[in-house]
């Protein structure tokens, strides 16, 4: 059987799949739009540049081991709190960053749920700055 009798015989299955594959992509491009933008250390670095608002989002202790030169430190724990201190400008521009970059995602989706409008994340977090040789403070 040869694939385009296989699709003949089996339309509708061949439909439902495709179907499904949209769907996920669909899903998966909404939820990297609510997540914010991972971006490399040379486009965060213009960022920073540029008067961004860096919070590394580790803990205390990491923290104080060495961070990027202005970050503020809000650890995941305390995030909601900040929030609610310090009220989001739309206009404001936010990059975070966690050890790999995988925790800063999410705290950048809640940034975005608070109506923050230009979120980013280092793509590989703390680690991927040091693997760099960029300064730490």
């Amino acid at each position: 059987m040869t694939l385009t009798q296989f699709i003949q015989a089996n339309w509708f299955l061949v439909f439902l799949l495709t179907i499904v594959i949209i769907a996920i992509i669909i899903c998966e491009i909404l939820q990297r739009k609510k997540s914010g933008k991972a971006v490399s250390n040379l486009l965060a670095t213009q960022l920073i540049n540029d008067g961004a608002i860096l919070i590394d989002t580790r803990t205390v202790e990491e923290f104080k081991r060495g961070h990027i030169a202005n970050a503020k430190n809000v650890p995941m724990d305390k995030f909601q709190e900040y929030l609610q201190n310090n009220p989001i400008n739309q206009q404001d521009i936010f990059v975070l960053y966690c050890a790999t970059g995988l925790s800063a995602r999410k705290q950048a989706q809640l940034l975005i749920e608070q109506g923050a409008q230009h979120v980013y994340f280092l793509d590989a977090g703390m680690m991927g700055w040091r693997e760099e040789n960029l300064p730490i403070v």
